[in-house]
């Protein structure tokens, strides 16, 4: 009985939820690339939660939106991901060799 009390807690502290954590980028200009901050920013739920990171074009004086949180602006140089933390280096990393498969899969078929 506890552990379904425990469970429903944290089902309605999810439900309830008000945030959720995104990662603002800058410029690094020693290595050249774009880090991640080391703490996540706390975002305000208003839809569904989306973040945001620079993409391959963007150049060393971009600044990600609203500290990585929200969607991007019109006609600029990020990517969008919904998700809480969905712009961690961690999952960048994660779904880039995915997306590299896919593409060499895609690749192959047509050829084929």
């Amino acid at each position: 009985m506890r552990s379904m009390l425990i469970a429903l807690c944290l089902v309605l502290t999810e439900a309830t939820s008000k945030s959720f954590m995104c990662y603002d980028f800058s410029f690094d200009s020693k290595t050249k690339v774009f880090a991640q901050a080391v703490n996540p920013t706390t975002c305000p739920i208003e839809t569904d939660p989306v973040c945001n990171i620079p993409d391959i074009t963007a150049m060393n004086d971009y600044i990600s939106p609203n500290a990585g949180c929200g969607p991007c602006a019109a006609n600029s140089t990020c990517h969008e991901c919904k998700g809480d933390g969905c712009n961690s280096a961690i999952t960048i990393t994660t779904l880039l060799p995915l997306s590299l498969v896919t593409l060499i899969y895609n690749l192959i078929y047509t050829l084929v």
